[in-house]
């Protein structure tokens, strides 16, 4: 509970300066800050997911969890215009993010507690056991990997996708970011969705793997098919597939350590990789274009594909533990 408050409260301090921010260097400071808020949150919500519920149920919660980021680029996707207003006031856009994230704090405070000892499945709190004991798990640094592939695929396909369509295949710019925002916004359900059938399915890591594998062709096919039906289904796949793999993604990573007591260390360790995956994947692949005089959309295309493909390649690599700490057989 304490360490989701400070979190809130750590964003928080980041979104006013930023509110308030006289030049560039000042604001670039305030992301610095509300980055390691937004991290302290997404190492801890699904820590508490796994102390509440055991390793066969999980799936649906870190499904609606894993949701989080899609509900946030679809919001500014859609409504970025709205909060602006017809002044382009950015400021308008910090100012809601503050009152969302008060919102959030008070919900957390009043709803979100620490289960009992009998009824904790992985007690992340137990200061027993020394969180440097997860650098012995291989298990961790493979899906780390796959965290970095994934980050690096997603973002280059969240910044670049609109460029492409409107320097490709004729879209109005608007059109193009439009359709951005509504995909995030049906992968809500998708990872809903995903995390329902993560709760039925028996081989959860061949699961992943599957979903990682379609996710890369999906990947790919996006940044090379320029005829709007065609990109039209594959947005449908894309927002399908992103929901079976997000869930997965969450859902497993806990289990990558034989003790429960280290899945919040290794949910931190997996947190990390895929942010510096996502804070590299609008850059590099903008490397590529400028190095291609911005024609260079096929080798985005590979580039993409190929960090996801590694991403699957990872889910197949690792092991995998169950409550009692043992292997749990592919």
């Amino acid at each position: 509970l304490k360490g989701g408050l400070v979190s809130v409260a750590v964003t928080l301090v980041g979104s006013v300066v930023g509110l308030f921010a006289p030049n560039e260097y000042v604001l670039l400071v305030s992301r610095i800050i509300e980055g390691f808020g937004i991290g302290i949150i997404s190492v801890l919500a699904p820590a508490v997911i796994a102390m509440w519920f055991p390793i066969e149920k999980r799936g649906l919660p870190m499904g609606i969890w894993s949701s989080w980021q899609q509900v946030a680029v679809a919001g500014v996707f859609l409504l970025a215009d709205t909060i602006l207003g017809p002044a382009q006031t950015w400021s308008h856009m910090w100012i809601v993010g503050i009152v969302v994230l008060i919102v959030g704090g008070l919900l957390f405070a009043t709803f979100v507690r620490t289960p009992k000892n009998e009824e904790n499945y992985a007690d992340s709190t137990d200061t027993s056991v020394k969180v440097t004991e997860v650098f012995k798990h291989k298990s961790v640094y493979i899906m780390c990997i796959g965290g970095v592939g994934f980050g690096l695929a997603c973002m280059t396909f969240c910044n670049w996708a609109p460029s492409f369509w409107v320097a490709q295949a004729g879209m109005d710019l608007g059109l193009a970011n439009g359709i951005v925002g509504w995909m995030y916004l049906a992968e809500v359900f998708c990872c809903i969705l995903g995390g329902f059938i993560l709760n039925h399915v028996k081989n959860r890591q061949r699961f992943a793997a599957a979903s990682a594998f379609a996710y890369a062709v999906v990947f790919y096919l996006l940044f090379v098919a320029t005829d709007f039906p065609i990109v039209i289904v594959l947005c449908v796949l894309y927002c399908i597939i992103e929901g079976l793999f997000c869930s997965s993604m969450w859902t497993l990573i806990a289990q990558t350590t034989p003790d429960p007591r280290l899945s919040g260390a290794a949910m931190a360790f997996f947190a990390m990789a895929t942010n510096l995956g996502m804070m590299l994947g609008a850059p590099l692949s903008g490397m590529i274009l400028d190095a291609t005089a911005m024609t260079g959309w096929g080798y985005v295309a590979i580039f993409a594909g190929v960090c996801q493909l590694i991403a699957g390649i990872t889910f197949l690599a690792m092991k995998l533990y169950d409550e009692q700490g043992n292997e749990i057989k592919r």
